[in-house]
């Protein structure tokens, strides 16, 4: 059996990501868009300022990072917040 390959051939890390990419937010039947992306990788790891800031939130969901030009998406992550907010106070 043939050993998958888990990385591109390429240079690493990538040197030429020319894309640019929309940041969306979905939850539930919801599409929010967060931002706009350029010069990235088409990874999940771009989408990490969003995560924290969905996470400081409070909000849950989905975050995916979508070719601006095809609508593609191409990286995904799902988020789920915290059970505690901030200032809970824990039973010892």
């Amino acid at each position: 059996m043939p050993i998958p390959l888990t990385r591109s051939a390429g240079p690493f890390p990538p040197t030429a990501p020319a894309l640019a990419y929309r940041v969306e937010h979905r939850e539930g039947a919801r599409v929010r868009s967060l931002g706009r992306l350029e010069r990235v990788p088409a990874h999940h790891t771009s989408l990490e300022p969003y995560v924290s800031a969905l996470l400081r939130d409070g909000d849950g969901g989905e975050l995916l990072l979508v070719d601006a030009d095809t609508g593609a998406v191409v990286a995904r992550r799902r988020v789920r917040p915290f059970r505690s907010k901030p200032r809970d106070r824990f039973r010892r």
